[in-house]
Order: structure tokens, then sequence, then C-alpha cells
């Protein structure tokens, strides 16, 4: 056998070695291709299904976000309602407390009152004790009622004077008017 045939045959060796290594690499690269092929479409079917759930959470979203803004709303209209009832409260509280005040000074006021009354009571009950101080104070009464019907007298007479007598001249007590006179006016044919 000569060199050239044994070159021949280990080149053909090596060639159908080169060969089976190549179809084995290609069938092993050809399963790792079909391999990631469905990783990556189990991984798109994820992703999609990720994209799926990601819009319904955001639409779930959208609408809770929506429910609480509405009850924020509605929150913050009853605040205002709130602080608009405790201002006028506050206002009414403080018109209720210088009322308070006031009544108490009157409070007082008529306590001072009634005990002035109380003392003039008991000294009325002291002087009426008596028949003779009871017909004093009966006395001094009746005088009092006779001024004040006379003061009253003198201011209906000054109330006629400022009346005047409606265009009558009046004379020592008389009217200067003797009667009527009538007059009549007839026009002249």
């Amino acid at each position: 056998m000569s060199g050239r045939k044994w070159f021949s045959i280990l080149s053909l060796l090596a060639l159908v070695g080169i060969t089976v290594f190549s179809v084995m690499r290609y069938y092993s690269l050809l399963d790792q291709n079909r391999i990631l092929q469905k990783l990556v479409r189990s991984y798109d079917k994820k992703v999609n299904e990720l994209k799926e759930d990601k819009k319904l959470k955001e639409e779930q979203l959208t609408r809770e976000k929506a429910v609480v803004e509405e009850q924020l709303a509605s929150l913050q209209e009853q605040l205002q309602q709130l602080n608009e009832e405790l201002a006028d409260a506050k206002k009414k509280t403080d018109s209720l407390e210088d009322t308070n005040a006031g009544l108490l000074v009157s409070q007082r006021e008529l306590e001072v009152k009634v005990g002035l009354v109380t003392k003039e009571k008991e000294a009325l009950e002291a002087k009426f004790a008596s028949f003779d101080e009871l017909k004093k104070a009966i006395r001094d009464l009746k005088i009092k009622m006779s001024q004040e019907k006379e003061t009253m007298r003198q201011a209906l007479r000054e109330k006629q004077l400022m009346e005047g007598n409606r265009g009558y001249v009046i004379y020592q007590g008389f009217s200067t008017n003797r009667g009527r006179i009538k007059i009549e006016v007839t026009p002249v044919p």
C-alpha cells in the first residue's frame, strides 16, 4: 500500500469522522434550537399572560382609584360640612356665653333688687303691724291719689288749650259767636 492510498483512506476516514461529527453536532444544535424555540414560545405565552394580567390589574386599579377618589371627594365634602357646623357651633357657643354673662349680670342685679324689695316689704310689714300706722298709710295713699288726679286734670287742661277752641273767640268764658250766619252765593244770570 502506498503512501497515497493510506493518505486517501485516512483523509476519507477523517472526512467521514468530520461528517459524522458535523451531523451529530447539527442534530444536537437542531435539538437545542427546538428546545429553545419551545422555551421562547412558553416564555412568550407567559409574557402575554402577564401582559393580560397587567392590563386587568391596571383596569382594576383604575376602577379602584376612581372609587377611592369619589370617596375622598365625599369625605372632603363631609369634612367641610363638619367644619362649617363646628364654626356655627362655636359662634352659637360664643353668643350663648355672652348671653349667659348678661344673664348672670341681670341675675345679680335682680338679687340686689329682691334684697331691697325684701327689706322694703319687711319695713312695710313692720309699719302696717299697728292700726295707727295703717290709718296713716291709707291717708298718705289717698293724698297721693288726689295729687295724681290733679296732675292728670292739669295735663288734660293743657292739652285742651294746646288744641285750641277751633276758631271761636272766647271772652271771659263765653263765646263771642252769637249764632250761625248762613251766606248763600248765587250766580248772576
